[in-house]
């Protein structure tokens, strides 16, 4: 007691704790008033990083977690490495063993379809056919040529349907009622996720009418042309006049009812790497070195956009509105793209047919120089010459991926 009372930090130490006078009616029982404190510092802690990674999806929650954990596996038996900020060789490697997908996922081929595809039906002039005009259907993807293998392996996934090249694109096309029972089936079983679902239930409606021969009889010739004319292009006025000439008036029809989903259910990774082969680009912004990846998409399938970035865990900040009615994923945090987006991508790679994979490849190797310059940036900023030497090596791969990029 006389070491706590002789020493100046002791004795202040013994006045508030141990001779401390306080009131005789003070007891045990107002340490509840500090572990109140406590409790409400835990709240405000757990509450923001409850902010940081809520989403209104529940199932988004699991398939979330169940990627992040898959990565973690990975990380732990040394097949991927993230470790932004040391040596190139501690890097991500973007030709490690996952980098390739040989067989194609039917929900790739559904996030592509919703990206690059279409269903159409048409009237056309037909001197031998019974109203003078023949209803065709069409499903298409359409791409640039060099995407040709892409579309040939879906074909043979399929086994309907063929390519035809016009210019420099490769078309895809499934004609028939017979082959289009191949894909309206797959849509069923894989459904669409934007706007696009709209039109493949008329598009489904239209087929089951022809399958069951109603375009023979007037009548049923007079309501699949009704159900074309709602589609994303109407029949031309001047041409429907002339059916209408022809046929007669057409019945006036009620759709069922659009169900307009805010929150769309991703119920498979491989939807959003379909997704991203279609309408994903692997960019740059070349005065700052800095690092992009976007996904465009019209304002009308903004909500599928937001249901990208939360099943990423993102918040929708990284979100833009473009005047000219686009929406776009824009993401140029470095951090993000290390450790978000590209492990996402070493999990569900691109098929080996893909010609954005070589894009991809290119950009990631981009993104491990301008983490080794952030890294000398930090630790060695004098040795100008070894900074100079790295950026130049980013010029020459942004004008790799820009010539990549040129559809010629």
């Amino acid at each position: 007691m006389r070491v706590l009372k002789q020493n100046p930090v002791l004795r202040l130490v013994n006045s508030y704790l141990v001779d401390s006078p306080q009131p005789i009616n003070i007891s045990y029982l107002w340490n509840f008033g500090s572990l109140l404190a406590l409790c409400l510092g835990f709240q405000i802690i757990t509450g923001v990083f409850l902010v940081m990674h809520y989403t209104l999806i529940l199932d988004n929650i699991y398939y979330f977690w169940t990627w992040m954990s898959d990565i973690s596996t990975l990380i732990s038996n040394n097949i991927i490495t993230i470790s932004p900020f040391e040596n190139n060789e501690n890097l991500i490697d973007p030709y490690c063993s996952l980098s390739l997908l040989t067989k194609i996922s039917p929900w790739f081929i559904t996030g592509l379809v919703d990206a690059e595809g279409s269903f159409t039906v048409s009237v056309v002039r037909c001197q031998t056919c019974k109203f003078l005009y023949r209803i065709m259907m069409r499903f298409t993807i359409c791409l640039h040529i060099r995407e040709a293998d892409l579309l040939k392996q879906i074909m043979n996934y399929f086994r309907v349907g063929n390519l035809v090249t016009k210019g420099n694109l490769v078309h895809y096309n499934v004609n028939g009622v017979e082959d289009l029972s191949v894909i309206i089936n797959h849509f069923i079983n894989y459904p669409l996720l934007t706007f696009k679902h709209n039109m493949f239930i008329i598009f489904s409606i239209i087929y089951n009418l022809m399958a069951n021969q109603t375009n023979l009889t007037i009548e049923g010739f007079r309501l699949i042309v009704a159900y074309i004319n709602l589609l994303n292009n109407p029949i031309n006025t001047a041409r429907l006049a002339e059916i209408k000439n022809q046929i007669g008036e057409l019945p006036v029809i009620n759709l069922p009812p659009v169900i307009i989903n805010d929150w769309p259910n991703i119920n498979s990774p491989w939807w959003i790497i379909g997704f991203i082969a279609g309408e994903g680009s692997f960019t740059f912004f070349a005065r700052s070195f800095t690092m992009v990846f976007e996904i465009s998409q019209s304002s009308w399938d903004f909500f599928i956009l937001r249901a990208i970035v939360v099943y990423l865990g993102l918040n929708i900040g990284f979100l833009i509105h473009e005047k000219r009615g686009i929406s776009k994923v824009r993401i140029t945090n470095i951090n993000i793209l290390m450790h978000i987006l590209i492990p996402f991508l070493i999990l569900y790679p691109f098929p080996s047919t893909c010609y954005k994979f070589n894009q991809y490849t290119m950009w990631l190797e981009a993104v491990k120089i301008k983490t080794t310059l952030s890294h000398l940036s930090k630790t060695n900023p004098n040795n100008k010459f070894i900074i100079e030497n790295r950026k130049a090596e980013m010029v020459n791969i942004f004008n790799n991926i820009s010539k990549l990029s040129l559809k010629k």
